[in-house]
């Protein structure tokens, strides 16, 4: 299945039709070609492509700002070959969403090795994005849980193994969830305050 790219190219100096080449021979489609990235997100949002491949001499802020808000927004694996090898861009360039920095001009046979690791580095930083998510979800799940059950173990002056046998009873005896339950436990305490 052939890759659709967004190509934002800045540059004719960076291997002008070799990154073009260097796409279709790696099984890419060019979908859209870019002169300027003010628009990025909104041109992402347009055309949809499953990776964006940038070519500028220079990253500038207005590069990085931009693609730090399609990071936000429509995360997808995004490439850079640019010549500007500063640590701090490169930081930043990673900071933004980029999973791939090549300071070089483009090499017709390199670019699918990039563009795979690009897409595999995006893919892995997915999911351990979406398990910090979940485990986050849980641990704040958790949190109320125990404040429920701190609430129920001083109102009724009862262990925390029978707080939580209650809150268990009532989530099962109302079909809710136990962290439903602890939230309105929390609630009542609230109102009661």
């Amino acid at each position: 299945m052939k890759r659709r790219v967004m190509l934002v190219d800045d540059s004719h100096a960076l291997g002008e039709h070799m990154l073009e080449a260097g796409l279709t021979a790696a099984d890419c489609e060019i979908m859209c070609h870019i002169r300027a990235c003010f628009r990025l997100c909104q041109d992402v949002k347009d055309v949809q492509p499953d990776i964006v491949v940038v070519r500028m001499p220079t990253v500038t802020d207005e590069l990085l700002a931009q693609l730090q808000r399609l990071d936000a927004e429509h995360p997808l694996p995004v490439v850079v070959f640019t010549a500007d090898s500063a640590p701090e861009r490169v930081r930043a360039a990673i900071t933004a969403g980029v999973c791939g920095y090549v300071v070089a001009a483009p090499d017709v046979r390199g670019i699918k090795p990039v563009i795979d690791v690009a897409v595999a580095q995006f893919d892995r930083l997915r999911m351990v994005k979406e398990e910090l998510r979940r485990v986050s979800g849980q641990l704040s799940e958790r949190k109320l849980i125990e404040r429920a059950k701190g609430i129920l173990m001083r109102q009724l002056d009862c262990t925390e193994d029978q707080a939580y046998d209650r809150m268990r009873a009532m989530a099962m005896n109302r079909n809710l969830r136990l962290v439903e339950v602890s939230n309105s436990i929390i609630m009542a305490a609230r109102m009661l305050e």
